[in-house]
């Protein structure tokens, strides 16, 4: 299978990226966003697989919301994902456990345990109540407005995940 863009978005197209950290899983962090925007992130149909150095397939979250009153496609994506080891036990049964060491979506933000990224970008002054609300969103330690290089770009590529 290809490799395809996380989100749909037009390459040219900007868009706005928060970094954020905080210890909840991200089902926990969706809840509160939606209280706290009032908005209704659902998870995406297929979370979305990177492959580590090992070969190993990593999951990543992925929530979205549509805000149909100011047109802006919201995306909230788990940057840090501890994978999947298989290991082999009697005859033809695996067991899985976390593998030890964490994957990032955008290795050079690990400091970031999700990322709230906007398309297009928003007008300064919802940019400002965004933050405002996500600092006092329960569960939430940490936001900062992140510029993405092409370089972090490139890792918003993903294999779809298909749990069937």
């Amino acid at each position: 299978m290809s490799p395809t863009t996380l989100f749909d978005f037009h390459p040219d197209e900007a868009f706005w990226t928060v970094g954020i950290v905080s210890a909840l899983p991200d089902y926990r962090l969706a809840y509160f966003f939606n209280r706290q925007f009032e908005t209704d992130f659902t998870r995406a149909d297929d979370d979305f697989i990177k492959k580590n150095k090992a070969k190993e397939p990593c999951l990543f979250a992925l929530f979205e919301h549509v805000d149909h009153d100011n047109k802006i496609n919201w995306y909230l994506i788990q940057n840090r994902s501890f994978g999947m080891l298989h290991l082999p036990t009697s005859g033809l049964e695996t067991a899985s456990q976390p593998l030890p060491n964490p994957e990032f979506v955008m290795p050079s933000f690990p400091k970031f345990d999700y990322f709230l990224i906007l398309c297009p970008v928003p007008p300064q002054k919802l940019q400002t109540q965004i933050l405002k609300n996500l600092r006092s969103t329960m569960g939430v330690q940490f936001v900062q407005p992140c510029a993405l290089t092409s370089k972090e770009l490139k890792y918003l590529k993903f294999e779809p995940y298909y749990d069937h």
